[in-house]
């Protein structure tokens, strides 16, 4: 697999690791409780947000560029779910 190949499923994890947050707001909304395998806490959550930003990084180091944007995901949630927790 060349760099490329590489960096794209690389970039494509780092987005997953950023909207899974929201994926479990969704979820929750909808079912009106969060099921136990979404219910992480937020420690866990920063995690995965941390996780996206350094895969990000990885993406943009091994490929283009343009995958440094991703950056701007999970720090985005980040912001956005700390703003409305807080509330």
């Amino acid at each position: 697999m060349n760099r490329y190949s590489s960096a794209k499923i690389i970039g494509f994890v780092a987005i997953l690791c950023s909207l899974t947050f929201w994926v479990e707001v969704a979820v929750t909304t909808i079912i009106g409780h969060t099921p136990f395998w979404l219910d992480v806490g937020f420690k866990g959550w920063f995690v995965g947000w941390a996780l996206g930003v350094l895969l990000a990084l990885l993406a943009a180091w091994l490929g283009s560029r343009r995958w440094a944007f991703v950056i701007l995901l999970p720090v985005i949630s980040f912001f956005v779910a700390v703003t409305n927790i807080s509330k």
